[in-house]
């Protein structure tokens, strides 16, 4: 099959990559200053002098010598190096697109398209892995200090200009947001016993950030069907529940009033049904996709919830381990958030007997978390429900939202209300410092 572009001739700038070989090997020092911003395919005509020149520097070794120069005007150093490396990293995104493009051709016109949904993440990962550049590299790259610090009191300044009381991204509860800085990038861990109410916080967060905070969430969903979660944002915004909707009870009226309320909400709110093929890489790509869908750097990540994922993940399947594939997940999930910059809420299960309604009268602690194994350590904040010590009106309940762990800040409880009818929490009254 013929591919659609010539990817080396069209988006390949010879005389450029020699241009900044020569730079390199005139000012070794260059190379720490750039290679961070430069791919490891930016050099498609002279690959494998880049890598030899950067091992012998990086080695303090002799310098290779260059191979004859492609074209007049380019044997000196340039005068602009950024400038080149910038260069050459644009059309390595170019080469990518191609890439990609030929991949779906290839299999459109080809007769190889066996699994379209496959495809369609292996591409969604690749588009969004373009439309973002090379963030990844920043995880590993040397980073001073004194590099960072303009970032961070600029960040500061625009929080003060703004008047922002936190720094995360706000749940709307603002006892929790204060205690924890909002919802931060990171691993934020939601555990609770059936019936506390797991998925209607989380969802009800995920909510309030898309309307308030303007950012899209991706909701990944392995309990409940996307209709369902749907249904349920419907049901408490028309002041009924979720059982009215079902029943067709709810008021005509209400309903079209909440829909309309929903509208400008709901296209930040993506919501995906999680399968047994469902990847970390995968879901990336997707997180990728919404945030450049809605033009923005910033997104939430739900993932409702850990243990049913890792059950159900084949590409866990060789790990027999719950516990385990647990871990794995999470860790992945951790670099996930990194590399994106992007906080992850991760629901939890809780052990038997802990901290649920009719099924033990236990507090939740650190250890309750379901099949966590180092789980808990990973996390960079573990919250978890717990009955509270005194019950409001049926079918209202009183819940403790223990702050367990908070590596930035304070732990403590928060009183919350839940609303079980309605699938909602509103605050308590006190707050409570460890």
């Amino acid at each position: 099959m013929p591919k659609f572009y010539d990817t080396k001739d069209t988006f390949t700038d010879s005389a450029a990559e020699y241009a900044l070989l020569s730079a390199v090997r005139a000012d070794p020092e260059l190379l720490f200053r750039l290679k961070d911003s430069l791919p490891s395919d930016a050099f498609p005509t002279y690959g494998g002098t880049w890598h030899e020149l950067s091992a012998a520097i990086e080695g303090k070794n002799p310098l290779p010598a260059l191979p004859e120069s492609p074209a007049m005007g380019f044997t000196a150093p340039p005068s602009d190096p950024v400038g080149l490396a910038d260069h050459l990293a644009t059309l390595t995104r170019s080469r990518r697109l191609t890439a990609l493009y030929d991949r779906l051709g290839a299999a459109l016109h080809g007769g190889t398209l066996t699994d379209p949904t496959a495809l369609a993440t292996e591409l969604a990962e690749g588009f969004g892995a373009v439309a973002s550049g090379f963030r990844e590299s920043d995880m590993e790259r040397l980073q001073w200090a004194s590099g960072l610090l303009p970032k961070v009191l600029a960040d500061a300044a625009a929080r003060r200009e703004s008047g922002r009381a936190v720094q995360g991204l706000q749940t709307g509860l603002a006892g929790l947001d204060t205690q924890l800085n909002g919802l931060t990038v990171g691993i934020t861990l939601l555990g609770g016993g059936p019936g506390m109410g797991k998925t209607a916080a989380a969802f009800q967060w995920a909510e309030h950030v898309a309307r308030v905070e303007g950012v899209p969430t991706v909701y990944v969903t392995f309990e409940n069907s996307p209709q369902n979660l749907v249904e349920r944002l419907l049901a408490s915004k028309a002041g009924g529940s979720l059982e009215s909707i079902a029943r067709g009870t709810i008021g005509e009226a209400n309903l079209k009033q909440a829909a309309n309320d929903l509208t400008q909400t709901l296209h930040r709110v993506a919501i995906i049904e999680g399968t047994s093929r469902l990847t970390v890489a995968g879901l990336k790509g997707k997180v990728r996709q919404a945030m450049n869908t809605c033009a923005t750097t910033r997104a939430l990540v739900v993932v409702d919830y850990l243990q049913l994922w890792a059950k159900a993940s084949k590409e866990l399947a060789g790990r027999r381990d719950v516990r385990e594939r647990v871990e794995v997940l999470g860790a992945e999930l951790r670099e996930m958030a990194t590399a994106l910059g992007v906080p992850v809420l991760a629901l939890s299960s809780l052990n038997r007997d802990a901290g649920g309604y009719g099924k033990g009268n236990s507090k939740a602690t650190l250890d309750a978390l379901k099949e966590s194994g180092d789980l808990e350590y990973m996390a960079d904040v573990v919250l978890l429900l717990n009955q509270g010590e005194a019950m409001v009106t049926t079918p209202d309940k009183s819940v403790e939202l223990t702050i367990a762990k908070n590596r930035n800040g304070a732990t403590g409880t928060v009183s919350l209300i839940f609303h079980p009818n309605k699938m909602t929490f509103t605050e308590g009254k006190k707050v409570t410092e460890w």
